[in-house]
């Protein structure tokens, strides 16, 4: 079969045919396309949701196709560089790609496709990087310990109980919460409210821990608990924060065995102990205190009782005295200029001994206490560390400017009275590769 085309003007004259040509097959790819780029956005955007997840936004140039044209571009992505795991077909070069919970650095290409089914070379590739953000956070500091409990487990058979108003022994509770898989439950004085027994219920609660004496949480409270469990439940708690302290790293070398490590913080104040949390969680390895200029003596007991080979100090000169490593065994300290630094130092420790992991990091108030006391299952369960957070989000940046490529997931435990959307979303940006000049 062949072809001819004839002109015809608007008076009806004809033009001299041309031609004849034969029918012909269109065996050329389209040009390959050129300047991929990626813009990170947030999602959804500008707004700050539960959840800042990431859209990739795609664009390039045009591809040319000289006899069928092209018909429309397709656009693989995924985690794999070397092996894009999805394609999306698409009409022009511009388009948006929203990744999951948890973002990680995808890599992106294009092909070119024109209307005979040729296809042009893979364009690229493109790296972008961007993690989610979320937030969990209660009404008050019960609220969010009862919401973090929620949000790390299906079930548990296992509750550890501590005072909402005091920090020290929240702090001792992590490694018996790792022990066991618990959660730690904050609570105030008398009955419990609704809120935690619901709590109790959700997950299957039986047995439980109080650490404290009743002091800390009273004999009625201790009777709410009770009445609320059908298992056994049990006090553990000295005359003292230190004591107390002791008391639950012998509970946790009952269960778990000789204790390889601990982490010695100082009793008098909070800050250094909550970044050491989820490490404890996921070691089991018990937290204990030091006063600001001696060890006391239960906790010199209970290092021995464990049979810790190592002891990790957490925090400067200025927050423990520097003659404690000559008291305890395989003495290691860790600390920085401030409780920031020392929660970032920290971190980097922890990462580099295999104990934690940068993917998933949970963001806690460096200013009060709380929060912090009840997000160590959340974090150790992830494999998190946790870090310190000033008020306007500037602490952690530098870390975060370290491990920004492995961070897949951000969690921001604490409502807005604490953390402000503000931070959350400084926190997001900063955490996306390429950087544009910040949405917010």
């Amino acid at each position: 079969m062949s072809y001819q085309v004839t002109a015809f003007d608007r008076a009806g004259n004809a033009s001299t045919p041309a031609g004849p040509a034969g029918r012909g097959t269109d065996n050329g790819a389209p040009s390959t396309p050129a300047g991929l780029s990626l813009l990170v956005l947030p999602t959804p955007d500008g707004s700050d949701a539960p959840v800042l997840g990431v859209d990739f936004r795609t664009s390039w140039g045009a591809s040319t196709d000289i006899v069928s044209g092209i018909a429309r571009y397709a656009v693989y992505y995924g985690p794999d560089p070397a092996s894009p795991s999805s394609v999306r077909r698409v009409s022009d070069p511009f388009s948006v790609f929203v990744t999951g919970l948890e973002s990680a650095t995808w890599t992106f290409g294009v092909r070119a496709e024109d209307r005979a089914g040729n296809v042009s070379e893979l364009s690229g590739p493109a790296t972008g990087h961007g993690a989610t953000v979320d937030r969990v956070s209660g009404s008050d500091r019960v609220g969010t310990a009862v919401a973090v409990s929620a949000a790390t487990f299906t079930s548990a058979h296992t509750v550890v109980f501590a005072s909402a108003a005091a920090y020290p022994d929240g702090l001792a509770a992590a490694s018996l919460a790792g022990a066991l898989h618990a959660p730690v439950i904050l609570v105030g004085a008398g009955v419990l409210p609704k809120v935690i027994t619901d709590e109790l219920t959700r997950p299957g609660a039986v047995d439980g821990y109080v650490i404290g004496g009743t002091p800390a949480v009273s004999s009625a409270t201790f009777s709410s608990i009770d009445g609320r469990l059908t298992g056994a439940l049990t006090r553990l708690s000295g005359p003292d924060r230190y004591a107390t302290a002791a008391a639950v790293a012998t509970a946790v070398a009952g269960i778990e065995g000789p204790r390889r490590r601990v982490y010695v913080v100082s009793g008098e104040n909070f800050p250094d102990a909550l970044s050491c949390g989820s490490a404890a969680y996921a070691e089991a390895a018990p937290i204990l205190f030091a006063r600001n200029l001696s060890l006391p003596g239960v906790t010199a007991r209970a290092v021995q009782s464990v049979e810790a080979t190592g002891c990790i100090i957490v925090g400067s000169v200025g927050a423990v005295f520097g003659g404690l490593e000559a008291q305890l065994p395989g003495a290691f300290r860790i600390g920085g200029a401030d409780r920031y630094a020392t929660s970032a130092a920290f971190a980097d420790w922890a990462i580099g001994h295999g104990i934690l992991t940068a993917a998933r990091p949970v963001v806690v108030t460096g200013a009060t206490f709380p929060d912090g006391l009840a997000c160590s299952p959340l974090a150790g369960e992830r494999n998190g560390p946790v870090l310190l957070i000033d008020t306007v989000g500037l602490d952690p940046l530098p870390w975060l400017n370290l491990h920004r490529a492995q961070i897949q997931r951000m969690t921001v435990i604490g409502g807005t009275a604490v953390i402000p959307d503000t931070a959350k979303r400084i926190l997001w940006w900063r955490l996306t590769s390429p950087r544009t000049p910040s949405p917010f």
